[in-house]
């Protein structure tokens, strides 16, 4: 009984927002993955959207998965973002020592985590965020639903202690970060050193947009999130956790400088 209760749950959503999605209303939800099922269901995004890019070997994926050994020995918490049915984004917060970027990466800690304890740092990684159909042609804010998978994110590293932490991303999406301002730090000087057997070897070693090493610290991010997301020019807020987008001559400014 208890077994039939659990895969019955549903995701625990924590932040939504509205959106118009062309001539349609929409919302996305962002919350936990709780069941099985949905963990499932966000690895199968993770393969097609990996597979898709060509950062992994998809023969090596068998069950149509993508995990490496960090899901596989329960390193590391979910986020997800949802569009009715259909995930549109992802990302995972890992606890583990030494993090990822530390073994992949060879690099002089930066001065700012000099005080940040180590079991107060974490990884983001697997941050992906897509449109639900690219074949329409509907504008999709992934700018704005890149931020609130963040908020998500930080609100979790908030209650549980996380000040700081790694990540390595491509340099397209660096340069949206940088786009967008989210204060996080590049990490100079470094000697890349991914495995060649490794699940994504293929993400590390695409010459048009390599893997950057970053940084960053809890309290700057959610500093900029409570101030991106109190901009009355951007976002009406319905209630706790809850925004809408709204529709001006601002925000379809954005829009067309490909900000948001």
């Amino acid at each position: 009984m208890a077994r039939f209760k659990v895969e019955f749950l549903l995701m625990k959503i924590v932040r939504k927002l509205h959106l118009r999605l062309g001539a349609e209303n929409a919302r996305v939800d962002f919350g936990t993955p709780e069941t099985e099922k949905e963990l499932d269901e966000m690895f199968c995004f993770r393969f097609e959207q990996y597979a898709g890019r060509g950062y992994i070997d998809p023969q090596k994926f068998t069950d149509g998965m993508e995990k490496d050994s960090i899901d596989e020995f329960g390193k590391c918490v979910y986020f997800v973002a949802k569009l009715g049915d259909k995930i549109v984004g992802t990302v995972r917060l890992i606890f583990c020592d030494p993090l990822p970027t530390e073994e992949y990466f060879t690099f002089q800690e930066p001065e700012i985590f000099h005080k940040v304890p180590r079991n107060q740092r974490a990884e983001l990684g697997r941050l992906i965020i897509v449109p639900p159909d690219k074949e329409k042609k509907i504008f999709f804010p992934r700018g704005l639903i890149m931020l609130m998978v963040l908020r998500t994110l930080v609100d979790y590293g908030d209650t549980h202690g996380i000040l700081g932490g790694y990540a390595f991303v491509k340099s397209r999406l660096l340069e949206k970060l940088i786009k967008l301002k989210v204060p996080v730090i590049r990490i100079s000087n470094y000697e890349q050193h991914y495995p060649l057997d490794g699940t994504i070897h293929n993400y590390f070693n695409q010459p048009n947009n390599p893997v950057l090493p970053i940084c960053f610290v809890t309290d700057d991010i959610r500093r900029y999130l409570d101030k991106t997301m109190s901009n009355y020019w951007i976002f009406e807020t319905l209630g706790e956790g809850e925004l809408r987008l709204r529709h001006n001559l601002y925000t379809k400014f954005l829009q067309t400088r490909g900000v948001i």
